[in-house]
């Protein structure tokens, strides 16, 4: 199977995060005027109860086959043999995953509320239980996960769009985006077979796998914790309305983290190769590009939301919504930890097999966060929850950085005072954009084209990595439409 550059990988992650952005864009805006600030925040309340249950279905084992599985992709047999092995292992764990959950549902009152919701909720379970993604990222095939995303994501846009018509339609939303997912997840997994074909095998050696698989499923529930479990405690304490304007504020977050992190991710086949064949020096040279590269693109994130807070959570959800644009604003801040935190972990600390660490690590940041959302938000609410995950991401930065930075030959780079200029540049535009234009949509498109223009001519003056290699893929773009005319 050919290798595709990190390039390629990263425009087919980038193609998937821009779909990641452009679907809140347009659906929420429409689905949170239309079921209203009380029915957003159950339907926001029941999805963080389904993903607990997502989260022991899939086990580890999403982190351990790419990690496992890109060490062996080349070899046809052992990797249809570790497939099937992942196979056998997760089906049993999605069994207990349902178990539970639906135990759960019948036992707390607050969960027996929603039962309806998480019920159909889980036929996303069972389905995201079996994804076999972890056999495309070892085979750095991101185009599959791209097309499947941006095909179902679409799905869901327009069958919301067409069905969901007033407050009333809750459960149908529910059953919208449990089903279109579920069915995305599915036939993904029956195309994984092309790689290597698997069957369903209950491995001899279980012992060999559970260790590594229990321990990364143990750091990802950790860290599941301190990322969503204000929402859910949000759920026991506050209003549906409350849950709802900061589940709209943490949708924002998650969006802009996820585009972030889209380009780290993209990294981690490499790098795990690269150690794997012991190519230090390629190693050090990938992580310390990406290291450069990345805050460029998080800085001016970060500041472009904390200016347009008010103007994001009016247009994504009404004048209802803009109590959260505090909530928003504080969860910039911690933006910019954990992204930080991600580089350090996924592509130095784990690659290096520093699990263990890393699992301390996160243990650490999810019960000072647990404990201090059960302290904070019965007193100052959705504030508290930003609050809360500011202080977890900024624990596990720290702890991953101090690691990290010994696993690797950290290069220092000048970079980024061409970036911190252009921040208080963009900081600048949209100051002037919200003070002199008359609407919030004006304001918000102006300041964002606006901010990039500028944001760009300065990287391009001050000389930043970042500026040559957008004007070489322009150039490349330009050059392939060129070619076919």
């Amino acid at each position: 199977m050919a290798k595709r550059s990190i390039k390629t990988n990263a425009i087919f992650n980038a193609s998937k995060q821009l779909v990641s952005v452009l679907f809140p864009l347009i659906l929420y805006p429409y689905i949170t005027r239309v079921l209203g600030t009380a029915n957003f925040g159950r339907y926001s309340f029941a999805y963080s109860i389904s993903e607990y249950a997502m989260l022991v279905a899939a086990l580890g084992i999403p982190t351990y086959g790419t990690r496992e599985g890109a060490k062996i992709r080349d070899d046809k047999g052992a990797f249809s043999n570790f497939a099937s092995e992942m196979l056998g292992i997760n089906l049993i764990s999605l069994i207990l995953s349902l178990i539970v959950l639906f135990v759960c549902t019948l036992i707390v009152p607050r969960l027996q509320r929603e039962a309806v919701l998480i019920l159909i909720l889980s036929v996303n379970v069972i389905a995201y239980g079996l994804c076999r993604d972890y056999i495309f990222d070892a085979y750095e095939d991101y185009a599959v996960i791209a097309i499947r995303h941006i095909f179902f994501k679409s799905a869901v846009l327009v069958g919301s769009l067409l069905l969901v018509r007033d407050s009333d339609d809750l459960i149908l939303f529910t059953c919208i985006i449990a089903g279109v997912e579920a069915l995305g997840y599915v036939l993904s997994t029956m195309y994984g077979k092309r790689y290597a074909p698997y069957r369903l095998k209950i491995s001899s050696d279980l012992k060999r796998h559970m260790k590594p698989i229990l321990l990364m499923f143990s750091t990802t529930v950790a860290v599941r914790i301190y990322v969503q479990l204000d929402i859910t405690i949000l759920g026991f304490f506050v209003s549906d309305s409350e849950v709802g304007i900061y589940a709209l504020a943490a949708k924002v977050y998650s969006v802009v983290k996820g585009i972030l992190n889209a380009a780290i991710f993209v990294c981690i086949p490499r790098v795990t190769l690269y150690l794997g064949q012991g190519k230090r020096k390629e190693y050090n040279q990938l992580l310390n590009k990406v290291l450069e590269l990345l805050p460029a693109a998080l800085l001016p994130c970060i500041v472009g939301v904390f200016c347009l807070s008010t103007n994001i959570m009016t247009i994504m959800g009404g004048q209802e919504f803009v109590p959260g644009a505090s909530a928003l604003r504080l969860l910039c801040v911690a933006l910019l930890f954990a992204v930080m935190a991600c580089f350090f972990a996924q592509t130095v600390m784990i690659p290096n097999c520093k699990e263990k660490k890393y699992f301390t690590f996160t243990v650490i940041a999810a019960v000072t966060n647990a404990v201090l959302n059960l302290v904070m938000i019965p007193l100052w609410g959705i504030n508290a929850a930003a609050i809360t995950t500011i202080i977890a991401e900024v624990i596990i930065c720290v702890l991953c950085g101090v690691t990290a930075v010994k696993l690797f030959d950290v290069k220092q780079s000048k970079s980024i005072i061409s970036v911190l200029i252009g921040c208080v540049a963009i900081a600048a535009v949209c100051v002037v954009c919200v003070n002199l234009l008359p609407s919030v949509a004006l304001q918000t498109v102006v300041s964002i084209a606006a901010s990039v223009v500028v944001y760009g001519v300065i990287l391009f003056v001050m000389k930043h990595p970042a500026a040559a290699i957008a004007i070489g893929m322009l150039r490349s773009i330009v050059a392939k439409i060129t070619r076919r005319k």
